[in-house]
């Protein structure tokens, strides 16, 4: 599943995260970003942790039940990318 995701994603050295960092142009984007990742967070009941700034983004999912990666991280991750990728285009 992890070839299927944009090669922005980072799976943590102890494989229980996976994370990518999205670079914007503004504080504005990566809140909207955010917004995009909540969203998808509430449909899916998935929780992502969500770390923003001015010209950043991040996002890591982990399935904090099993202590590791699940399909579900990954399924989320792809969603996200697909959902990122609307975005840009609509800008």
């Amino acid at each position: 599943m992890a070839s299927q995701l944009n090669g922005d994603w980072q799976i943590s050295e102890d494989k229980t995260m996976i994370t990518r960092s999205i670079v914007t142009t503004n504080f504005a984007e990566a809140l909207s970003i955010t917004q995009l990742a909540a969203d998808l967070a509430e449909k899916e009941n998935h929780h992502p942790d969500i770390c923003l700034g001015w010209g950043y983004c991040r996002i890591s999912f982990t399935t904090h039940s099993s202590q590791s990666l699940t399909e579900l991280d990954f399924s989320s991750a792809q969603k996200f990318d697909t959902l990122l990728l609307t975005l840009s285009k609509e800008q």
